[in-house]
């Protein structure tokens, strides 16, 4: 089903109580029947139950509530029906099952449709998200709320919150780069946002993970940039010498950069881990440093990466002995290559 009707598509209203029935139709915010069979409301609706075959195969122990309710779903899909009880019935719908694509699009179509205050929307959209923060549906919902409003509203203020209660939520950290993405002038506050986050706690990886995409999206990686996000860097790695992220975002930062700004920093690496304890990512990044020498053309750093390989290899890293086995015979590949 399309967010809007489709140009054959018929959508429908359901039948208008006589004059002298007082039964008062529901607003999409009241509570639910009890059951829709014994509701007037619903006596012109014929619920349509799923259909599973005649043999059917590890049936799910459906609930007679969900049952029920979706059995109602699908009679008011088939109809094509937009009013405030078919609103009011995807809301029960989500509340027994949040993941239900169907169920979502559905409630977009209505929305649009009866014009629904969609700043309300937006209220009933967090009730779900703070039982179910992890779940795509949810999440793209509000999205497209966000999309036909046309401002961020409180939409950064509000993902902020969600991430003080989980701050490396892959759904809330995806929704936050689409609104930097459709409302470009925030970018400028996202790098003062994310720097308060890394200093909270310097092994958030996403928080890593955003700051390169600001950077990407905002900036040229001149070295000036570079240079100043390595010292960035650098302050980092000194707080917590065996923490992946800022290495990951090191070696993320120097691609693409030229071999002299590499070897600046693989001579900080070597005087940093002769003072401390040697770090699994440090060697590492000191081997893909060896191998863009060794592609420049200097070929005795061969033996420095294969002295790094082996203290990977037989002590530091022993898990991945093979990985860093065969980083060795690829390194010597390259060198033998180079002299054909």
């Amino acid at each position: 089903m399309s967010e809007s009707a489709e140009p054959n598509q018929k959508l429908v209203s359901p039948p208008s109580p006589s004059p002298d029935d007082d039964t008062e139709l529901p607003q999409h915010n009241s509570p639910p029947p009890i059951s829709y069979s014994t509701d007037p409301i619903w006596s012109d609706v014929i619920p349509i139950p799923q259909q599973e075959g005649p043999f059917p195969v590890v049936r799910i122990a459906y609930t007679n509530e969900f049952r029920e309710v979706h059995d109602y779903l699908r009679a008011l899909l088939k109809s094509n029906e937009v009013s405030e009880r078919a609103l009011s019935l995807t809301k029960h719908a989500v509340s027994l099952n949040p993941a239900n694509y169907t169920t979502w699009q559905y409630r977009r179509l209505i929305l649009k449709n009866l014009k629904c205050d969609l700043q309300e929307e937006l209220v009933f959209n967090a009730e779900v998200i703070e039982k179910h923060p992890k779940n795509y549906q949810v999440w793209f919902h509000r999205q497209k709320l966000t999309e036909w409003i046309g401002l961020p509203g409180q939409e950064f203020e509000f993902t902020a919150e969600c991430l003080e209660d989980d701050t490396k939520n892959y759904h809330v950290w995806q929704y936050r780069q689409w609104l930097l993405e459709k409302f470009p002038s925030y970018y400028k506050a996202e790098l003062e946002f994310v720097d308060s986050l890394i200093k909270n706690d310097v092994r958030n990886n996403s928080a890593w993970n955003q700051r390169y995409f600001v950077l990407s999206k905002t900036s040229e990686f001149t070295v000036e940039l570079v240079r100043r996000e390595v010292e960035y860097t650098k302050l980092c790695i000194r707080l917590s010498l065996h923490n992946e992220s800022p290495w990951n975002y090191l070696r993320g930062i120097l691609n693409g950069q030229d071999l002299a700004l590499h070897l600046e920093v693989k001579a900080w690496i070597l005087e940093t881990i002769s003072k401390r304890k040697p770090s699994i990512y440090a060697y590492s990044i000191l081997i893909d440093i060896c191998e863009l020498q060794i592609e420049e053309g200097d070929v005795t750093a061969l033996s420095e990466a294969l002295s790094y390989c082996s203290i990977l290899r037989e002590g530091m890293d022993v898990i991945r002995k093979e990985f860093w086995a065969y980083t060795g015979d690829r390194l010597s590949g390259l060198v033998v290559s180079s002299k054909q």
